[in-house]
């Protein structure tokens, strides 16, 4: 990290908490003076427009912005400290870090997944983050009375993490084609205004760990966390099977397959035109 990013982060104590390992636990009693009742997370929280929304509609809730890029946590921090909340709280994390590493068994009450990247290929699959180890990682800091949100404007990422939940033993809580109309107060970010007036739905779903895992799911799980050799990567599946088969047919197209889309598109058009020809 630059020297000068470094003095910036310290500079937005206590907002950045520059060693998220040593408040696992104590997230709620960290904060001095306030007496939070429950602890939601960002996982992901890019400029922290989310948090700062939900920070300022929910004040007896302690919010931790997660993210892995140093200036975008220090822009986060900057955005709260100008927006006036008290109760939010930044962590900077590496890439590769779990998020039982700075929070406790049982100890959020809520994690969000707000429009995360998808991922598309197959061989990236486990990056992303509602995929099935991920899912069962989590279980490590939640309580059966905790929940997951999710939020993408990717109908392929959102059709593929539906078919994560029951694996990774969690209920279906919800599921919603449109988030909004599920939970009209939820703050919307600019990145999803920006996407709805593409065309986008805010696709989306809760769900909660009431069950047990698979056993053969836990088996790839433990075997990510020690880094076996032994482990080859499981190829997954492409975001490109979840696509419709009339892809011109579709409202929006996520940014990270357009290109991609739109060739396929003229794939079929040339396949068409070829077989109209003979």
């Amino acid at each position: 990290m630059k020297e000068q990013l470094q003095r910036e982060l310290e500079s937005l104590q206590p907002m950045v908490e520059l060693d998220p390992a040593s408040a696992k636990g104590n997230w709620l009693g960290s904060v001095t003076g306030n007496e939070y009742r429950r602890l939601e997370v960002d996982y992901g929280c890019g400029m922290g427009e989310y948090v700062i929304k939900s920070a300022k509609a929910n004040p007896v809730t302690l919010f931790v912005g997660v993210d892995c890029v140093p200036y975008v946590i220090a822009d986060a921090a900057q955005n709260a400290i100008e927006a006036g909340v008290s109760n939010v709280r930044f962590a900077l994390i590496e890439e590769d870090d779990e998020l039982a590493q700075i929070f406790d068994a049982e100890e959020v009450d809520m994690l969000h997944i707000n429009f995360p990247t998808p991922h598309a290929r197959a061989h990236d699959a486990e990056k992303r983050m509602t995929c099935c180890t991920k899912l069962i990682g989590y279980r490590e800091i939640l309580s059966s009375r905790s929940v997951i949100r999710m939020k993408t404007d990717s109908q392929p990422l959102f059709d593929y993490s539906l078919t994560q939940i029951k694996p990774a033993g969690y209920r279906l809580n919800w599921r919603a084609n449109e988030v909004s109309r599920m939970l009209p107060m939820d703050p919307v970010s600019e990145y999803e205004a920006k996407t709805k007036a593409e065309g986008a739905c805010a696709y989306g779903f809760e769900i909660a760990p009431l069950f047990d895992p698979d056993p053969d799911a836990v088996k790839i799980y433990e075997a990510r966390s020690e880094a076996s050799p032994a482990v080859e990567p499981s190829p997954g599946q492409s975001l490109y099977d979840f696509l419709p088969g009339d892809l011109k047919a579709m409202p929006y197209i996520p940014s990270d397959m357009r290109k991609s889309v739109e060739n396929m598109i003229e794939a079929q058009e040339r396949i068409a035109r070829n077989r109209g020809g003979e």
